[in-house]
C-alpha cells in the first residue's frame, strides 16, 4: 500500500482530514470546501451535491488509518495545512480591519467596465488574463473588488473617480482558466489614488456614506452646499408614491424584457429603505429604474448617483430620473390627441382604398354617359349601406 494510492484528486497530495461525499469520493476537507465555492458538484463524477459548508465532516476512521500507515507523510501534510491556515487568518484579519473601519483607506483590485449600484447584481464572463488573475486573488481573499465605469464615452480610457465595491456571490470555473460569476454591489467608494498591478487597476479608496450631508470628497476641494433636511426628507418620502406609479405603468404597458423581470428585481434589491435614510433610499430607487439589464424606460442616472457629493443631490437626481421615466411611459394630452387624429386619418384612408372601385365606377359612368341620370339620393344611401363596413 503506497501513499500515492490515497492522493486527493484536487491537490494531488496525501489526503489530510479526509471527507467523503454521498457519491463515495474522498477529498481533503479544505480542498473540497474550496471546490464547493466554485461549483456544487463532485469534482470526480460531477454529481450534484446539496451540501452546506457547516455539514462537511472529517472521516475520523479514515484519517486515523492514513496517519497510522503513513506517519511521516501525514505529519508533513499537517504542517503544510497549519501554515496555510495561519497565513489565511492573517489575511482575513487584514481584510476585516479594512472592511470594518470606514475611516481608514482601503485597497481594491478594480475592473473598469460599467457603473453598478449597491444591491445590483451583474453576471460576468471573465476571460482576460489580467482579470482572471484578479478574480483568483479575490476568491482566495475577501471575494470583493471594485467596479468602475469610464469617465466619459469619448476615446479616452480614463476610469471614473467613483465606483462600487462588489462581492462575488457565485463563481463557476470554465475551460482555459475563465470564470463565469455573479457579483452584487455593496458600497460606494471614491478613488484617492490608482496604479497598475499585474495589468489590472488597483485603487486606494475611501468609502462614501450615502446618508451624510456631504461625501468625503468635500474635504478634498469640492464645494459644499448647505443641505436642507426638510426638503431632503420630503423628497425621500415622495419617492414611495412615485415608485408605486412607476411599477404600475411597467406592468400595465408591458415594459418587462422577460417574464417576472420586475419581481426578480425586487427580490434582489430587497425592501425599500425607510425615508429617514434618504441617501440609501435614493440608491435603491436608482437601482430599480436602472436595472441590469436595463428596461429602457428611464434615463441613465447610475453614474450621476455615484458621483453625487451629498445626500440632497442623490435624492434630487433620482427624483428627476423617475419623473422622466413616468413622463415617458404615461402618454400626455398631446400624444393622446395626435394618436386619435392619426387613427381617424387611417380609417379614412382605409375606407377610400377599399371602396375605390365604387368611386372609379361612378367616374367612368359620368364620362361614358354624360346624360346619365344619377340615382335618387335615397337609392344612393341604400347602396352605401349595402357596402360591408371597413
Amino acid at each position: 500500500m503506497e501513499a500515492e494510492d490515497f492522493q486527493c484528486t484536487l491537490c494531488l497530495k496525501l489526503l489530510y482530514k479526509p471527507t467523503t461525499t454521498i457519491c463515495g469520493h474522498s477529498f481533503c476537507l479544505e480542498c473540497f470546501t474550496q471546490s464547493l465555492r466554485y461549483r456544487a458538484k463532485c469534482p470526480i463524477c460531477r454529481s450534484v451535491l446539496h451540501a452546506a459548508f457547516s455539514s462537511l465532516a472529517v472521516s475520523r476512521d479514515f484519517s486515523r488509518l492514513l496517519e497510522a500507515n503513513f506517519p511521516k507523510e501525514y505529519s508533513q501534510r499537517r504542517k503544510e495545512e497549519e501554515e496555510k491556515l495561519l497565513a489565511k487568518r492573517r489575511n482575513k484579519a487584514g481584510d476585516e480591519e479594512n472592511s470594518d473601519n470606514d475611516e481608514e483607506d482601503a485597497l481594491l483590485g478594480t475592473m473598469v467596465l460599467c457603473p453598478v449600484l449597491p444591491r445590483q447584481r451583474l453576471h460576468l464572463h471573465i476571460y482576460e488574463p489580467r482579470y482572471r488573475l484578479m478574480t483568483q486573488r479575490c476568491l482566495e481573499g475577501s471575494r470583493r473588488f471594485g467596479m468602475l465605469a469610464r469617465a466619459s464615452r469619448g476615446r479616452t480610457n480614463t476610469p471614473a473617480s467613483y465606483g462600487t465595491e462588489v462581492e462575488i456571490v457565485e463563481c463557476e470555473p470554465l475551460p482555459g482558466g475563465r470564470y463565469y460569476m455573479e457579483v452584487v454591489g455593496r458600497r460606494v467608494f471614491h478613488v484617492l489614488d490608482s496604479w497598475t498591478t499585474d495589468d489590472y487597476l488597483t485603487c486606494k479608496v475611501e468609502w462614501v456614506d450615502l446618508d451624510e450631508g456631504s461625501s468625503p470628497t468635500a474635504s478634498n476641494g469640492f464645494s459644499v452646499r448647505p443641505i436642507d433636511p426638510e426638503r431632503t426628507l420630503a423628497l425621500s418620502a415622495n419617492l414611495e408614491q412615485m415608485v408605486e406609479m412607476w411599477q404600475s405603468l411597467v406592468y400595465e404597458r408591458g415594459y418587462e424584457r422577460n417574464p417576472d423581470q420586475l419581481r426578480r428585481l425586487y427580490r434582489d434589491l430587497g425592501p425599500m429603505p425607510p425615508a429617514t435614510s434618504p441617501g440609501d433610499r435614493a440608491m435603491w430607487v436608482a437601482a430599480l429604474i436602472n436595472p441590469l439589464p436595463a428596461l429602457g424606460v428611464a434615463p441613465e442616472i447610475r453614474s450621476n448617483m455615484l458621483r453625487a457629493t451629498d445626500v440632497l443631490e442623490r435624492v434630487e437626481v433620482v427624483t428627476e430620473g423617475i419623473r422622466s421615466s413616468l413622463l415617458y411611459m404615461k402618454p400626455t394630452l398631446f400624444r393622446t390627441i395626435a394618436s386619435r387624429t392619426m387613427t381617424h386619418a387611417q380609417k379614412l384612408f382605409t375606407f377610400l382604398f377599399r371602396h375605390s372601385w365604387l368611386i372609379l365606377l361612378g367616374w367612368w359612368l359620368a364620362q361614358r354617359f354624360p346624360n346619365f341620370m344619377p340615382l335618387p339620393k335615397s337609392s344612393l344611401l341604400l347602396a352605401l349601406r349595402m357596402v360591408p363596413p371597413s
